[in-house]
Formats: structure tokens, C-alpha cells, sequence
């Protein structure tokens, strides 16, 4: 008797689920697409270059963090693979309880020819998220206060250099805090056992990097406001990008969506850009932030799976 292909079926099965599931999804919002695609027509292509490489830069330093974290207990995953996983755990991650936080702990298998440990992915996985998660904090408070200050105030060009002031200390406060050796001794007596090998600088490189990825989110919402001559000061776009993180942090909704395109628009309205503008310039952001990585991940992700079970039930011909 013929031993049925269950494991090639189900991923067709999956695969196809994934692909009903997002027409669905795009079908639901076609409403917020198309109104996306009317912003980015009306847009000036100089500001939307720019918040493209933002994109480009944001994807790639994420990716660079994810390599980092596994750098740091000795192994060598490449950047390429990095992108790859990352995009793909950012398609993940609307349908994983959790998000996108838990979406980090998935996809191990696409790093099986480096033979971890479940116990290394683990830690790698929870290191990026904690690194990342420091970046976004360390930025929190004084991008709030200084962004409320430019929005009573409307002072400009001074706020602007003294929210790069308190940056640059809080930055050094936090590394000066972190490099005491009392604390890394701990840290390796706790993670040896675990991981084997652990060394400490590829995460201090690590939230360098996930600082680079704030610094291109905050571009990329600036740029994305100016592509439709709205005036916007750099405090208000970063105070702007941090209150989306956090909706898209406590939102149940995937990625936030609708609610993050409502908070947005309401605080950038607050800050004197008018309604249609802000509207506008939350959907190129969001075009970028959100569709492009989605879209590009959802192919990596589905495309191979779907050939693989082709190839696997005899339909490659």
C-alpha cells in the first residue's frame, strides 16, 4: 500500500490558507490600500525616495540585529539568511498570538544547517527582542517631553538640538551602566550553561543598530509628512513615531491597523498639520512601515513553500 505524502499535503494545505487569508486581509482594507496608493500618486518623489531607503535601512539594520544576537554566542548566520528570516516573521506575525515579539521565536528551521541548539535560537530570539525593546525605551521619555514642548511652544530649531542633547546622554548613561563588569559577569554565568560561548559586544553593536532603526522609522514618518508639503519638526515626527510603536505594541489588532492610522492622525493634527495632510502622510508612512515588508515577506515565505509541495506531489511538470 502506498504511504500517503502527508507532510507535502499539509503545507499545501498551509500554504494555501496563508494565501485565502491574506486576499481576505487585503480585501477587508481595500478601503485604506487604495487610499493608500491615492497618497502616494499626489506625493513629491524626492520625499518618497527618501523614506524608501528609511525602509530599505530599517529592514536591513532589523535583520543586522537578529545577526548580532546570534554573533554573540559564536555563530556566523549571514545577513542575506537575516533579511530573509526577518521578513518572513514580519509576515508571520499578524497571525501568531503575540505579534510580532513572538513571532522572533519562529522559523528556526530556516537556520538548521548551523545545528543549534532550540535553547540557542531561544536566546537569540529573546536577546533581539530585548535590545530592541532598550532602543525604544531609551528614546521613550525624552522624545514624549520634548515633542509636548515643541507642540506648546513651537520652538524649533532649539528644541530640535537639545532632544539630540538628552539623546546623546541617555545613550551614554545606558552603555556606561551596561559595561560594568559586575553586570556582564552575571549575565555569562547565567547564559553559559545554556549557550556555551557568550560575548557581550555584538549586543552593544546590536543596539547601536536597533538605535539606527528608530533613527530611519523617525525619517521615514518625516519624509513621509513632507512628501505632501506638510511642515513637520523632527521632535514632533519622532514623538509621532513613538506613540505608533507603542499602538502597535499594545494593539490586538494585526499591526495595529486603523487604530495606528487614527492615533496618528489625530497627534499630527495636534501638531498644526492639517487633517487631510496628516491623513496622507500616515498612509505613505504606513505604505512603507507596514505594506512593503509585509508584501515582500509574505512572498519569501509562501512562494518557496508552495514549489516545495508542488515538487514533493509530483506537480513540477
Amino acid at each position: 500500500m502506498r504511504k500517503i505524502p502527508w507532510r507535502p499535503i499539509l503545507q499545501t494545505i498551509f500554504a494555501i490558507a496563508l494565501m485565502v487569508l491574506g486576499t481576505i486581509f487585503f480585501y477587508k482594507n481595500r478601503g485604506e490600500v487604495r487610499a493608500v496608493a491615492h497618497a502616494f500618486r499626489q506625493a513629491h518623489p524626492a520625499y518618497l525616495i527618501i523614506a524608501f531607503v528609511a525602509a530599505i535601512v530599517t529592514v536591513v539594520a532589523q535583520a543586522q540585529a537578529i545577526r548580532l544576537a546570534y554573533v554573540s554566542i559564536e555563530k556566523n548566520v549571514t545577513l542575506w539568511e537575516c533579511i530573509s528570516l526577518y521578513l518572513k516573521r514580519f509576515f508571520l506575525s499578524p497571525f501568531i498570538p503575540g505579534g510580532f515579539s513572538v513571532a522572533q521565536y519562529t522559523l528556526t528551521k530556516d537556520l538548521a544547517h548551523y545545528e543549534m541548539k532550540q535553547s540557542e535560537h531561544a536566546f537569540a530570539s529573546t536577546a533581539y527582542v530585548i535590545v530592541s525593546m532598550s532602543s525604544y525605551l531609551i528614546l521613550l521619555v525624552p522624545t514624549v517631553l520634548l515633542a509636548s514642548n515643541t507642540l506648546s511652544s513651537n520652538q524649533g530649531r532649539t528644541t530640535e538640538i537639545a532632544y539630540a542633547l538628552v539623546m546623546l546622554v541617555l545613550i551614554g548613561a545606558l552603555v556606561g551602566v551596561l559595561f560594568r563588569r559586575t553586570i556582564l559577569q552575571r549575565i555569562r554565568k547565567w547564559v553559559a550553561p545554556h549557550v556555551g560561548h557568550f560575548h557581550s559586544t555584538p549586543l552593544y553593536k546590536a543596539f547601536g543598530v536597533c538605535l539606527l532603526v528608530d533613527i530611519s522609522g523617525i525619517l521615514m514618518l518625516w519624509s513621509a509628512i513632507r512628501s505632501i508639503d506638510a511642515q513637520i519638526s523632527i521632535p514632533v515626527a519622532a514623538g509621532a513615531y513613538i506613540i505608533t510603536i507603542l499602538v502597535l505594541t499594545i494593539s490586538p489588532l494585526f499591526q495595529g491597523i486603523l487604530v495606528v492610522e487614527s492615533v496618528l492622525t489625530f497627534f499630527l493634527t495636534q501638531a498644526g498639520v492639517p487633517a487631510g495632510d496628516a491623513l496622507a502622510g500616515t498612509l505613505i508612512f504606513r505604505g512603507f512601515q507596514l505594506w512593503l515588508p509585509l508584501i515582500v515577506g509574505g512572498g519569501l515565505y509562501v512562494w518557496p513553500l508552495y514549489l516545495q509541495a508542488r515538487e514533493h506531489l509530483g506537480m513540477g511538470n
